[in-house]
């Protein structure tokens, strides 16, 4: 009995210890007056990050105990010397925060135990920002007028500019690595600030120090690594007698970074010789995890497919310490077919079912030879589209060569076995005029080749730089399988960011993407000159042409299933009429996308984010599916237009899209004109 009183005992502490009052007022939230207007301003949050004190977070109440920030007087009066320097950093040299008002939101009930809670409101006299008035360049005149132009045109501030240290900085920073990038490898660049708040001018001095041309000398190599010391020797770009590079010390860091089996990269020149013109390169490296297991769960929802799903995914990066790298994911979750609007709509069918994939990847670098990689691939997958759910194992292999650091090219072939499951297409209708094939199941033996132009600054928020993919397939011919067809694509994707116009400083990304491809059957030994109906291409969707639903951009047929109307579908002939045709009125929303052989889309978006990763999308987009390459006609492309909103996440940008699409022609009269998708990255 006594070990029963001490245990409810020490439940009962447990209990009080959790319900500790908390000692102090807690500060609810932080705001400030004087600092924004109609025509903008500075948010509280940039205000916010600079300060040591803190608000609550918003379900403090739920924990107070351990959730919830007390207020702390004495830190409010150096958090106003940080706000005067970050608003003087962007040059507003006159703003003072003239104080700090605490207002109690609700007083403190000691027997209830609830602590006083207030808000913090500070105020801040904010004037007109110092601009800057005069840029002069000092010590660059024996480097020639033309690097001189370039380092102006490339300067992220200039006169005129509303003044900003972060800017100061940058240019500092950029002048250095071109005169890095020169050979010089001890130069220096100073920028010197004069500022006159009483004129709101600040005039600003670029002080370069060339020092000698230098080159490389040996590189070392320490640190923790199990593999051949050749492998990380063949990834340095680093050669000994070489002119000095910054950007060739950027590019080992970022290869060896690459072989994935390394947490730290250091690339270290020595530079304590200032006298010597030979500087050496340290690497220090420290290995990673060899064996990850990487365990998550994802949602994606478009309209026209909605999924969840698990995911475990196994990775050895460093199969018998010859940097093999092994990779098993499995991926089991559950798909709808369905508009968001037919979730609210009772008579409406909805498609849906479990789903799942199981993948293995075996990948070989410096096979056959250095810049080669040999990849494996076994695939499985049980997945649901509309109007069927299918199986299909697959097998793999691929050969990739790294040309350059832009370019790269692969070569690949794939055998896939693919079977239909509940198909609901009826393989007579409409045949007379799209060509459908629906064999099933069957084998498809394919060799793919693939070329990728890459100069993006960055693969999840690129910013600048081009991405160009040429992709190229042949099914069947010399290959076996049943079907006999080529298949070409192209998308050319181009990024770049405006900081600077007439004046204003709007420092956003535009983002251009054309696509086009066809695929063209051929007769040629037993297999069928046709492409089979799963293989069609089909457009609309969350990273395409937004204005539509998933997939239905194209032809399409009346839904044998859930039509209702004035045409005996089991007619050829009616079948043939209840159809999308150009500039024919649609007849009926049940409908089956049935893709087509050849398409052409683009889009033009406007993407800006803030300081705090908050973003805002602007977009057009535009395209059309045609049934043969015969059919193509570029004025058959239709418009969407639409606007979204984005937040950077360590894993990409979360997007939530709106588009709408312009009614302008007849054969989709039915369709919706409104879509929204909700995904995960940049739409490219």
């Amino acid at each position: 009995m006594t070990r029963w009183m001490w245990f409810f005992a020490a439940l009962w502490c447990v209990g009080c210890a959790s319900k500790q009052p908390v000692r102090g007022e807690v500060v609810q939230r932080i705001s400030f007056q004087g600092n924004a207007g109609v025509w903008g301003g500075v948010p509280d949050s940039a205000l916010r990050s600079v300060m040591t004190q803190n608000a609550s977070p918003r379900m403090w109440r739920l924990n107070p105990s351990e959730r919830a920030v007390t207020l702390q007087r004495g830190d409010l009066s150096k958090d106003a010397w940080r706000i005067e320097t970050w608003y003087a950093n962007r040059g507003y040299f006159n703003v003072r925060v003239k104080g700090w008002d605490i207002v109690t939101l609700r007083e403190a009930q000691p027997r209830r135990n609830r602590p006083k809670v207030v808000e913090v409101i500070g105020h801040i006299v904010e004037l007109k920002p110092s601009t800057v008035r005069s840029v002069n360049w000092e010590g660059f005149d024996s480097l020639g007028p033309a690097f001189l132009g370039l380092v102006i045109k490339k300067a992220a501030i200039a006169v005129g500019d509303e003044f900003n240290a972060e800017a100061v900085k940058e240019t500092e920073g950029m002048v250095l690595n071109r005169l890095h990038d020169m050979s010089f490898g001890f130069a220096t660049v100073s920028a010197i600030v004069d500022a006159h708040p009483e004129e709101r001018a600040v005039d600003i001095r670029f002080v370069a120090e060339t020092g000698p041309s230098c080159r490389f000398g040996p590189v070392e190599i320490s640190g923790d690594y199990s593999i051949p010391e050749s492998f990380i020797r063949s990834e340095v770009t680093i050669r000994e007698g070489s002119a000095f590079r910054a950007a060739t010390l950027a590019e080992t860091q970022r290869r060896l970074f690459g072989l994935g089996i390394f947490s730290i990269v250091n690339v270290v020149p020595d530079l304590s010789r200032p006298d010597d013109r030979v500087i050496p390169v340290k690497l220090e490296l420290s290995s990673t995890k060899e064996r990850q297991l990487r365990l998550g769960a994802g949602v994606q929802l478009e309209s026209g497919k909605q999924d969840i799903h698990a995911l475990a995914e196994f990775q050895h990066g460093n199969l018998f310490d010859r940097l093999w790298t092994l990779t098993t994911r499995v991926r089991p979750g559950y798909a709808w077919i369905a508009s968001f609007d037919d979730f609210s709509d009772a008579a409406a069918v909805i498609e849906r079912s479990p789903t799942g994939e199981l993948s293995s990847t075996l990948t070989i670098p410096h096979f056959p030879v250095n810049k080669m990689a040999f990849s494996n691939s076994i695939d499985a997958e049980y997945g649901l589209e509309e109007g069927y759910e299918f199986v299909s194992p697959s097998y793999s292999p691929s050969l990739s060569f790294t040309v350059t650091p832009q370019l790269s090219v692969q070569l690949g072939y794939e055998i896939r076995y693919f079977r239909y499951v509940d198909l609901s297409a009826d393989d007579t209708l409409g045949r007379n005029r799209f060509g459908l094939n629906f064999t099933n199941p069957y084998v498809l033996s394919a060799l793919e080749q693939e070329l990728v132009w890459n100069t993006r600054d960055n693969a999840l928020f690129p910013s600048t730089g081009e991405y160009i993919v040429a992709s190229f397939k042949q099914a069947g011919g010399p290959f076996g399988g049943g079907f006999n067809y080529l298949e070409a694509r192209g998308d050319i994707r181009v990024f770049r960011r405006i900081r600077r116009v007439l004046g204003f400083r709007p420092n956003v990304t535009l983002a251009l993407r054309l696509g086009a491809g066809g695929m063209m059957p051929f007769e040629s030994g037993d297999g069928i000159a046709e492409v089979p109906f799963a293989e069609r291409i089909m457009l609309g969707g969350a990273n395409d042409v937004r204005g539509w639903s998933r997939g239905h951009l194209g032809p399409y047929l009346c839904d044998a299933e859930d039509y209702v109307g004035i045409y005996d579908l089991g007619d050829p002939m009616d079948a043939a009429q209840c159809a999308g045709r150009m500039s024919r009125a649609q007849h009926t929303t049940a409908i089956q996308p049935i893709g087509g052989t050849a398409l052409m889309h683009g889009t033009f978006e406007v993407r800006k984010y803030t300081l705090d990763g908050y973003g805002v999308a602007l977009f057009n987009d535009w395209g059309m599916v045609w049934n043969s390459l015969d059919d193509v006609d570029p004025l058959d492309v239709l418009p969407t237009a639409g606007v979204g909103l984005r937040y950077k996440s360590p894993i990409g940008a979360v997007r939530l899209d709106t588009a709408y699409r312009f009614n302008i022609e007849p054969m989709f009269d039915l369709e919706p004109t409104l879509q929204v998708h909700f995904g995960l990255s940049e739409a490219f």
